[in-house]
């Protein structure tokens, strides 16, 4: 049974309760230990740019607000990944099995009435051909 560590529970100050609570439940229940990585929880617009202008980000933080700058939305890696190993099958692994447990953790929230109707999770590893955020969970509403 894992648990966040002191960084990720600073990381994830100021992100929206559901979403960090959720997140909690599934990295009990994880297989992998995982980690909030730096800027994977709340940023300021001007955070936002400087990772938009990196090419790390469609969102500008300006006229393209991310739901990061909301608290909405937070990052959640596997401990120990770096870029160098993102062609390794433990990366996708570790991330798709937390984005189930994810899911699985929201449905059972939801039902239990902890999250209201109009809210649901959406997962950036679903984003286009390639889910080119697998990282990335955010709350949205409908």
């Amino acid at each position: 049974m894992y648990k966040w560590g002191a960084r990720s529970l600073r990381r994830m100050q100021g992100v929206n309760h559901l979403l960090t609570e959720c997140a909690t439940r599934a990295l009990a229940k994880s297989r992998y230990d995982m980690t909030i990585p730096w800027m994977g929880g709340v940023r300021s617009a001007e955070e936002q740019k400087n990772i938009f202008d990196q090419g790390a980000s469609k969102a500008d933080g300006t006229n393209n607000l991310s739901y990061h700058q909301s608290g909405n939305a937070l990052d959640v890696e596997p401990v120990g990944y770096n870029r160098e190993q993102a062609s390794n099958t433990f990366l996708p692994k570790a991330r798709n099995q937390f984005a189930q447990l994810m899911f699985n953790e929201f449905s059972r929230m939801k039902a239990r009435g902890e999250i209201p109707e109009n809210v649901y999770l959406h997962w950036g590893g679903l984003w286009g051909a390639s889910g080119w955020d697998p990282q990335h969970f955010e709350l949205r509403e409908l």
